[in-house]
């Protein structure tokens, strides 16, 4: 009998603690918050960098390569052009973009940019990106109708290599 309560305790205890892997709080984590945070620091520090097209450094970066670098920093390895970077992670809205997600952009009947969210607030989705003509700059998404009306996705990157 004390086998059998013994057994009985180790399996509830084990399927409590599995359920709390599974918990799906949409809230971020202390841990999330920090690499979102650090993500955006980090994204801020190339404004002013002039764009070149493939650019990976401090010389030049086009839009994708700001992502790839500023990621790859962080331990997250990521496609390298943003027609592939479109496809890691998970879908969320502009409504619902956080610090550290990505915004990509369609023109021409196809993926041609990615931005990194650095802000959000009522006032407005502020993200930093690589420019043609401005190189990397931080903006306002809500006061350019250029970039506002070519949002074709917004991914969550963190919480999918997060594992949530």
């Amino acid at each position: 009998m004390k086998k059998l309560i013994f057994i009985l305790l180790v399996l509830l205890v084990s399927c409590t603690s599995s359920r709390k892997l599974y918990h799906t709080d949409v809230r971020p984590t202390a841990n999330e918050r920090a690499i979102r945070t650090s993500i955006a620091d980090l994204a801020n520090t190339y404004i002013g960098t002039n764009y070149r097209y493939g650019g990976l450094d401090s010389r030049g970066l086009d839009c994708s390569g700001l992502v790839y670098k500023v990621f790859k920093d962080h331990a997250i390895m990521l496609p390298r052009s943003s027609s592939d970077q479109i496809r890691i992670g998970k879908t969320t809205s502009p409504k619902k973009a956080q610090i550290g997600d990505l915004i990509f952009f369609r023109q021409n009947g196809r993926i041609n940019h990615v931005a990194i969210v650095t802000e959000v607030h009522s006032r407005g989705l502020w993200v930093t990106h690589s420019t043609t003509s401005k190189g990397v700059i931080h903006e306002n998404l809500y006061d350019s109708a250029y970039w506002s009306s070519r949002i074709e996705d917004v991914r969550n990157i963190i919480s999918f290599v997060g594992g949530k």
